[in-house]
């Protein structure tokens, strides 16, 4: 592998992080919103 690559790779690990992330900010906001919602 090139440092290109590696770069590349790093890259992409710290954007899946990224989404990772993001979608579990989303989860959690539905679910807590569900939950309010369900409890009413």
């Amino acid at each position: 592998m090139t440092a290109e690559e590696k770069e590349e790779l790093k890259i992409r690990k710290k954007c899946l992080l990224y989404l990772l992330v993001l979608i579990l900010i989303f989860v959690i906001f539905f679910f807590s919103n569900g939950i309010v919602r369900f409890l009413r």
